[in-house]
């Protein structure tokens, strides 16, 4: 899609300091063509993180493409269909 991905560990800290920062986060879990699943509340010790899971341009991008690659409208260049 053409986002500069970075694939490390990272430290509830670094999420912690984005988001104080100001720094648009969005979190949300996804496997191969699965769906996505949105992460609304994150909470660490005494500290709650709240992220709006309606606009995240990330997520809904993943979740059309990931849609698409399911229902045969878009390739699957990377082979993660298998007929069965």
């Amino acid at each position: 899609m053409g986002y500069k991905v970075e694939e490390r560990p990272i430290n509830i800290h670094e999420i912690i300091d984005a988001y104080k920062s100001g720094v648009q986060v969005e979190a949300f879990g996804s496997r191969y063509c699965s769906y996505d699943f949105p992460i609304k509340e994150l909470k660490y010790k005494d500290f709650v993180m709240h992220f709006d899971v309606e606009n995240g341009k990330l997520l809904q991008r993943s979740k059309t493409t990931m849609t698409e690659i399911r229902e045969g409208l878009r390739e699957d260049k990377y082979n993660w269909m298998w007929k069965v």
